[in-house]
């Protein structure tokens, strides 16, 4: 199947993985690009937002960029993917350095599991069982490292994860939102299918 009539537009706010990701993109057989121009950016059919690092300075950089209010207008009409940081930003508030608003696409909080916790490496992500839609299989492994963690309302899970017995999201939707708490973009084989699948569960949506 050729993608060439899709274009993946990659916000660039200073927080991500962006040519690993915008490579990885491109041999999925999509067209993308990096960029935050408001412009360029409306013309992609899909956005991501990729993301490493903090929470406050994520939202600063978003504001810093004046996006902040394109990113919601855009999601009035399109979809978008959110990837750890990226997906975190969805959500009402975090406490990460200091309380900071999100985006508050998402109603839900992120949190830390613990002071100096963190969960780094492969792990497993499962389905919900009676999920709306299952974009992996039953479980499958994926990369993750990140400290802090969303705390949402159940109906928009429908993969989750484990830290030290405590499960939480791992994979959230609400409309054409999806995101992801792991790095697809650094899962390798595995990554690389729940994009494809993702991509063309919310471009054919």
């Amino acid at each position: 199947m050729v993608y060439k009539k899709y274009s993946i537009g990659i916000l660039d706010y200073n927080c991500g993985n962006l040519n690993s990701l915008n490579s990885i993109i491109r041999s999925l057989g999509f067209i993308s690009f990096i960029s935050n121009n408001k412009s360029r950016l409306l013309g992609a059919d899909l956005m991501i937002l990729p993301g490493v690092g903090n929470f406050s300075f994520a939202m600063q950089q978003l504001r810093n960029l004046k996006i902040t209010q394109f990113i919601k207008d855009y999601s009035k009409n399109k979809p978008i993917i959110g990837i750890c940081l990226g997906m975190q930003i969805f959500f009402s508030t975090s406490n990460e350095t200091k309380k900071t608003k999100g985006l508050n696409l998402i109603k839900g909080d992120v949190k830390n599991f613990g002071k100096n916790k963190c969960k780094v490496g492969w792990d497993t992500c499962e389905n919900i069982k009676n999920a709306s839609i299952n974009l992996i299989s039953e479980k499958q492994f994926f990369y993750f490292n990140h400290t802090f963690f969303a705390s949402t309302e159940n109906k928009y899970v429908i993969a989750y994860s484990y830290f030290e017995k405590k499960k939480y999201p791992a994979i959230i939707r609400k409309n054409n939102f999806i995101g992801f708490q792991f790095h697809p973009e650094k899962s390798q084989y595995n990554g690389k299918k729940l994009l494809k699948n993702t991509i063309e569960e919310l471009l054919n949506d």
